[in-house]
C-alpha cells in the first residue's frame, strides 16, 4: 500500500506519483472489495471538494479508534481540477490510520454504483451493505454498539 506521504526527501512530482501508483491502486482495491473476507471493513468513497469531507473522515478516524479490528479504507473520487492543492489541504488525514487511494477514473465508484458522496461500503459479519451519508453511517454505528 502507498500512503500519501507528500514529504519525500527527494521531491516526487505529483504526476510521477500519480503515474507510478495511481494506475495500480483501483485494481488492488477492486480485488479486495470483491473478496468476501471474514473481517469487518469500511470503505469510504468521498470527494475532496465535498464541504463535509473533514467531518466524514474525522468520524471514520474516531470509528477506527473505537473499533481497531476493523479494516478502514478511503477512496477519493471526483475531479482532477486542483487535485494537488486539494490533497495538500487535506494531508493531515493521510496519517490518520486510514489507507487512502485515488480513483480519478471513477472505475471503482462505478463498480460499487456510487452516485453521490459520501458512501460507505461496509462488510460486517460477512454481509455487505452500502450506506450513503454521515447520518446513516452514525445510525449504523449506534446499532453496532447495542
Amino acid at each position: 500500500s502507498h500512503d500519501l506521504n507528500l514529504s519525500h526527501t527527494k521531491p516526487l512530482s505529483f504526476q510521477d506519483y500519480f503515474y507510478r501508483y495511481y494506475k495500480t491502486l483501483p485494481k488492488k482495491i477492486s480485488n479486495n472489495l470483491n473478496k468476501n473476507t471474514s473481517g469487518n471493513e469500511v470503505t469510504l468513497f468521498s470527494d475532496l471538494s465535498d464541504s463535509s469531507f473533514d467531518q466524514v473522515v474525522n468520524s471514520l478516524v474516531k470509528f477506527k479508534k473505537d473499533n481497531p479490528s476493523w479494516l478502514i479504507k478511503g477512496v477519493i473520487i471526483g475531479s482532477k481540477n486542483n487535485l494537488k492543492e486539494k490533497l495538500l489541504t487535506k494531508q493531515k488525514f493521510f496519517g490518520s490510520g486510514i489507507e487512502f487511494s485515488i480513483d480519478l477514473s471513477g472505475s471503482l465508484a462505478k463498480e460499487v454504483n456510487v452516485l453521490k458522496t459520501p458512501v460507505y461500503l461496509i462488510t460486517y459479519n460477512g454481509n455487505q451493505q452500502k450506506i450513503t451519508g454521515l447520518s446513516d453511517f452514525n445510525d449504523f454505528i449506534s446499532r453496532l454498539d447495542k
